[in-house]
């Protein structure tokens, strides 16, 4: 294809269903003639929670609580990241398509 806009992105999240994702997607891309994009998907921890877990806190408490709450976050996003290049490392060897985009 001839329009650069044109491309074939796969999101994997490591679940059961990654391996025939990958597999469809390269098969989609060399298809199409397309470049492909692999996107580790991740689940939003900032979702909406169904628990009011706010409570009568002093001001010292909140700030403690949202500093541990920070570091967490930290942690887990690193953590999320490495397993996203683990994931594609795994999946996406770099002699599997020619079309294949390096993860980012």
């Amino acid at each position: 294809m001839s329009d650069n806009k044109d491309q074939v992105l796969a999101c994997i999240d490591g679940s059961r269903s990654t391996e025939a994702v990958c597999d469809y997607s390269v098969w989609a891309a060399q298809a199409l003639e397309a470049p492909l994009t692999f996107l580790h998907a991740i689940s939003n921890p900032h979702a909406p929670s169904k628990t009011d877990l706010s409570g009568n806190m002093t001001l010292g408490g909140r700030e403690k609580l949202l500093k541990e709450m920070v570091e967490l976050e930290e942690k887990r996003g690193k953590l999320e990241r490495e397993r996203g290049r683990a994931l594609l490392a795994v999946l996406i060897p770099p002699s599997c398509c020619a079309t294949a985009t390096s993860p980012r």
